[in-house]
């Protein structure tokens, strides 16, 4: 895949205290062609420490060449990979409050996301009454475009310095989210079913159990010494969300299995310090200090207690 664009970026001030910031993109893809894609963002300041905010911006995903050409065959004959897959396409409207002070600083703000032209995982069946399917009736596996993902979220970040010492920093997001698959999705005599949600793309459907939704937090303590650097306890949490199980009791619908993934709380130490007048920052990290056994996605534990050391060079 080869992509070129072309982009435009400007700032409009509407007074002193109004204003709309934004910009353009034109990509040309090799196999897609012209793709437009832009961002606005209006804002207006309540006081010299706040603001309100908005944001409306477009944009898209190009199918993976994986998706578009993968050459694995099923016992059916049918190729994973799907040359005649569709971009994806996507539009976020955010709205928000910013407030920053001499010792504390926070943000708030809501957003809602839809993605058309979702790229789907199906299975493909034989079209026929579906409680009589069974596992000689399948075809194969391939990729579709089909339906849409919503994403509805609210999101808070903030800072707070006590004095030159202590300081305290995070952010929490919650993600509510569901897929949407539009019906009569056919190709001769097959019959579809999406993989994630594992209905059957013969009728409009939702699914508000979307795989791998999360909600997270992330809050930071930090002590700053006078001369060795600064020392911090970090931890991070992720709430439950489901991920697909492929259930074989079910037969053909097996796709409709899922379980719920726990949810998990870590902590790290960090250390960090200047040197060569701060042209030199290095670091060392103990992340999992509690060695917590935990998943992202089912299946597969994520890395135990573990050493990090860094080196940056600023020229």
């Amino acid at each position: 895949n080869r992509v070129l664009a072309a982009y435009w970026q400007g700032n409009l001030n509407l007074g002193s205290r109004a204003g709309v910031s934004g910009g353009a993109r034109m990509s040309h893809h090799n196999r897609y062609g012209w793709i437009p894609s832009f961002e606005i963002n209006p804002w207006y300041r309540l006081s010299n420490n706040s603001m309100l905010f908005t944001n409306f911006s477009s944009g898209f995903a190009v199918p993976s060449l994986y998706q578009l050409l993968a050459p694995e065959r099923s016992f059916g004959g049918m190729q994973r990979g799907n040359p005649n897959l569709s971009p994806e396409n996507g539009f976020t409207s955010e709205l928000g409050y910013k407030r920053r002070g001499q010792k504390a600083a926070f943000q708030v703000s809501v957003f809602h996301n839809r993605t058309r032209n979702a790229i789907q995982y199906v299975y493909a069946w034989n079209q026929k009454p579906i409680d009589s399917l069974g596992f000689g009736d399948n075809i194969g596996d391939t990729y579709l475009n089909n339906g849409r993902t919503v994403q509805t979220g609210l999101q808070l970040e903030g800072s707070v310095q006590f004095n030159r010492h202590w300081s305290l920093q995070g952010n929490i997001t919650v993600l509510q989210g569901r897929q949407e698959c539009d019906g009569l999705i056919s190709n001769g005599h097959l019959l579809y079913q999406a993989y994630e949600s594992g209905v059957f793309l013969n009728q409009n459907s939702r699914k508000d159990t979307l795989s791998r939704r999360f909600s997270t937090l992330n809050f930071r303590l930090n002590y700053a010494t006078d001369k060795y650097g600064i020392v911090s306890l970090r931890a991070r949490a992720c709430g439950p969300r489901a991920d697909v199980q492929y259930d074989g009791t079910r037969g053909p619908y097996g796709a409709l299995g899922y379980k719920v993934i726990e949810p998990w709380v870590l902590f790290d130490l960090l250390y960090s310090v200047p040197l060569n007048k701060n042209r030199i920052q290095a670091g060392v990290a103990v992340q999992n200090l509690a060695n917590t056994v935990y998943q992202d996605i089912l299946g597969f534990n994520t890395r135990p207690r573990s050493l990090m050391l860094n080196l940056a060079f600023r020229f």
